[in-house]
């Protein structure tokens, strides 16, 4: 099976190739497009999906398996209205794969979608690699891997691969059983015995299982043996070793992978979290920006990191970073917010930093989850400021400005500028106060704020900053208990 997914990659390759590159022909049969086509959805990659169904449209347009697969690809993308449209475009015979799509999406009781699967079953005189793991896949969604279990004698007389079902099954069964995924991993070792990923796979369940964590550590030489350079196997190995409370054995086992892997981003992630503060900010941080720097895709959260060990080098990074493909300046927002908690400076030099590369973005919402951030985390001088920001654009929701005038109004009230701060409250009162406090254009940010009610805060702020409440209160020591985290 690994030669097969070789040559599978290998063509897909070409494939994708083709589609940019017009100075030379290229040429595929109805069989490259399907196998194109499954390869792809192993992958998960739903461009190359489409593009090889529009190849098939215009080149082979009365394939009845590239027909099943289009109602497949449907399946996949659509809300479960479409399969109305699917029936009636696809009739009576819209083939195994289009039947299996049109059960997915019904949404049926367990015991009626069973009833209908093993109807299938029954007509099917054979199943190919895409139809097995449909199958699987469909019974799983409706909680019927148990009832595949029993049925497994019946579905191995219908599929000459035997080893891509057990695959399906003990990839299904990882989560719910590892102890089954560990006895159909068993068997497809020995179907397959040297396919490293299998070995890998097998590890991993035996880990998670109850019966066969002894057999962990012959499964990962064998994984290792097969591939020394499978990072799957490495990361367990370093796993186990993790859980045994010897970190200095950990930190030199995630060394010697990294010095394998240097531009692996878990690999990365997890050396990093082997490090003390001290060999952080010597050596993390350099091998962070070694990896920003020649990267053609950045992993956010190992950029995220580099902003946490050495505020000033991640800074400095942020132009590559933000010429990565794919990378946009919206991937920032949360980025933002997790900064914030730990180092509320860093956040705000890094939303500077970003207002002057936001072209072609919503700035409103750029500059809201700026600003909110900044006033969760009591940085009331930089909220001020982004909120002067968004006052000046244009289109902001009516509703947005209602709760900007409060965060207005608290964080003017923090730095002792009592009668703007009286302003905004009373700018906030002229709104309608909506019955659910929690009406809020960008509510995940908003519900961080872990808001009791507007309007009665407003009211507070007012009476704080009447003369009688600034003789009486002082902004430093009031926290404003509830209305955000300290």
């Amino acid at each position: 099976m690994e030669e097969f997914d070789n040559e599978r990659q290998i063509l897909f390759n070409r494939f994708r190739t083709s589609l940019s590159d017009r100075a030379e022909q290229y040429f595929f049969d109805e069989d490259d497009i399907v196998e194109i086509f499954d390869y792809s959805g192993d992958l998960g990659n739903d461009f190359i999906r489409a593009e090889a169904l529009m190849y098939g449209a215009r080149y082979f347009p009365d394939s009845d398996r590239l027909r099943q697969r289009r109602a497949l690809f449907y399946s996949d993308i659509f809300e479960t209205g479409s399969v109305t449209d699917i029936e009636e475009v696809y009739g009576e015979d819209p083939g195994l794969l289009g039947q299996l799509s049109i059960i997915r999406m019904k949404s049926w009781p367990k015991e009626r979608a069973r009833e209908q699967l093993s109807r299938l079953l029954d007509e099917a005189e054979s199943m190919d690699d895409e139809e097995i793991i449909r199958f699987v896949g469909v019974a799983d969604e409706y909680g019927l891997l148990e009832w595949i279990d029993e049925i497994m004698p019946q579905l191995e007389q219908k599929t000459s691969n035997r080893a891509a079902l057990i695959y399906e099954m003990a990839y299904s069964y990882q989560q719910a059983n590892p102890d089954r995924a560990a006895q159909l991993l068993e068997q497809l070792v020995e179907l397959k015995p040297y396919v490293a990923d299998y070995w890998q796979m097998l590890a991993g369940a035996q880990l998670n299982s109850t019966l066969y964590t002894d057999k962990v550590n012959e499964s990962l030489d064998m994984a290792l043996a097969l591939d020394p350079d499978n990072k799957e196997a490495w990361l367990l190995k370093a796993r186990i070793i993790g859980m045994s409370d010897n970190p200095s054995e950990y930190h030199e086992l995630m060394s010697e992978i990294y010095e394998r892997m240097p531009l692996m981003p878990d690999v990365i992630l997890t050396y990093l979290h082997t490090m003390d503060d001290e060999t952080l900010k010597n050596i993390g941080a350099n091998i962070v920006v070694k990896y920003i720097s020649q990267s053609d895709f950045i992993s956010m959260p190992i950029y995220e990191s580099l902003l946490l060990i050495d505020p000033e080098q991640g800074l400095r990074c942020l132009d590559m970073v933000l010429n990565a493909p794919n990378i946009s300046i919206t991937d920032f927002e949360p980025v933002i917010w997790r900064v914030a908690a730990v180092n509320a400076e860093t956040a705000n030099s890094l939303c500077d930093f970003l207002l002057i590369h936001a072209e072609d973005v919503d700035l409103n919402s750029m500059l809201l989850s700026m600003a909110l951030a900044m006033f969760v985390y009591a940085n009331f001088k930089a909220s001020v400021r982004y909120t002067d920001e968004l006052i000046k654009m244009e289109n902001v929701d009516k509703e947005v400005m209602r709760h900007v005038s409060l965060i207005r109004a608290i964080s003017f009230y923090k730095l002792y500028q009592f009668d703007r701060a009286l302003d905004e409250a009373q700018r906030h009162l002229q709104f309608d106060q909506p019955e659910d406090s929690d009406n809020f254009p960008s509510q995940n940010y908003w519900q961080r704020l872990n808001f009791v009610g507007s309007e009665t805060c407003a009211h507070v702020i007012t009476n704080l900053c009447s003369p009688e409440g600034r003789i009486n209160n002082n902004p430093d020591d009031f926290t404003f208990a509830g209305l955000w985290s300290e």
